[in-house]
């Protein structure tokens, strides 16, 4: 399952899960001004380097590919009744009193069918189907397929978030600097702030000549 947000998402998030959008963004901005303040406070005498603000700026957009999609999963699953419902609809009430068996192809058609009035579903889930069921439980058992293929999504964001926060966080106090060492690149070549002055006492040494 690919973890990467592309446009067509993007857009359809913002168009059935606006709130998605906000709430990843801000759990994004969150996550990093965390990390940076923890480190901040194990490193209370060293401060941000250029490349560890750039590192910052990075690991945003990371996340934010990883928090959007995921915050759009998990309003999926609150819909996941709802979704089962509109498969139900569906399924004659023929079918559900007789039992009707339900082909793998035929379930794969009704999850199509329910997806196009749910946009995201076909974004982030490739396809769910059932086989050996039937048609009075067909519905549930296709909306169990969608919810545990969107746990499966969620945790897979999870698991790279926190790959990236880890790598983020090495580089960040790695490339941290300490006072001492901005002070010294502000003076300039080693030389201390304080100026020395000099000039001669006066007196002369007498010429040979």
């Amino acid at each position: 399952m690919a973890t990467l947000m592309n446009i067509s998402l993007l857009s359809d998030i913002i168009k059935y899960a606006s709130g998605s959008l906000v709430v990843g963004c801000l759990i994004t901005v969150l996550g990093v001004f965390l990390l940076f303040f923890l480190i901040r406070g194990f490193y209370p005498k060293s401060t941000f380097s250029p490349l560890s603000i750039l590192t910052g700026v990075v690991l945003v957009i990371l996340l934010a590919i990883e928090m959007v999609p995921m915050c759009g999963a998990i309003s999926l699953k609150w819909m996941i009744d709802d979704y089962e419902h509109h498969i139900d609809s569906f399924v004659s009430e023929y079918a559900k009193n007789t039992a009707m068996p339900i082909s793998k192809q035929e379930s794969i058609r009704l999850f199509e069918m329910a997806s196009n009035e749910f946009p995201l579903v076909n974004q982030l889930i490739e396809y769910a189907y059932v086989e050996g069921g039937n048609a009075a439980n067909v519905a549930s058992d296709i909306a169990s397929a969608v919810d545990d293929e969107l746990n499966k999504f969620v945790w897979y964001a999870i698991g790279w978030s926190f790959l990236y926060i880890i790598i983020a966080a090495f580089i960040v106090i790695k490339t941290l600097h300490s006072y001492k060492e901005v002070k010294y690149k502000r003076n300039g070549s080693g030389h201390s702030g304080v100026r020395t002055h000099s000039r001669m006492s006066g007196r002369h040494t007498p010429s040979k000549f």
